[in-house]
């Protein structure tokens, strides 16, 4: 992934772009709802990984992300971004100028001291569903 990473940023140093970025993000989610005060469901999504390019032409930003990782769907992201740049560039009366940098590179692993993930489903429910009630009872 690291090489994809590279390629892209590659890729994007053209002339007209004055900064640009990529991230790539590995997210575990959890999502618990609840409607009209009571459970409804839970659903979870692990290694769900995505591409964001951002970059930065005519002073403005145009950003654009996929989680498809094929050649026509990065190419379509790099190209969405530098249009969303290009076209925002048109309306931005304050333009973005950003003093020269070396570039940089590094990640950062998000690691909670307790993990969500090995917790009971009932716990977290429970939880939740108390704290809307204790809520709903301070208003």
């Amino acid at each position: 992934m690291k090489k994809l990473v590279y390629d892209i940023i590659n890729r994007l140093n053209l002339p007209k772009i004055e900064f640009a970025d990529v991230r790539l993000t590995s997210q575990d989610t959890e999502f618990i709802y609840f409607e009209n005060g009571g459970f409804k469901t839970i659903s979870k999504n692990f290694d769900n990984i995505s591409l964001g390019i951002r970059v930065l032409i005519n002073g403005t930003w145009g950003f654009a992300g996929t989680n498809k990782f094929d050649k026509s769907s990065i190419d379509k992201a790099m190209k969405r971004a530098i249009n969303n740049a290009e076209t925002g560039s048109i309306f931005r009366k304050n333009k973005i100028k950003l003093s020269p940098n070396k570039a940089i590179t590094g990640s950062y692993f998000f690691k909670p001291e307790k993990d969500p993930f090995l917790m009971k489903d009932d716990d977290k429910i429970n939880y939740i569903a108390f704290s809307y009630l204790s809520i709903a009872c301070i208003l």
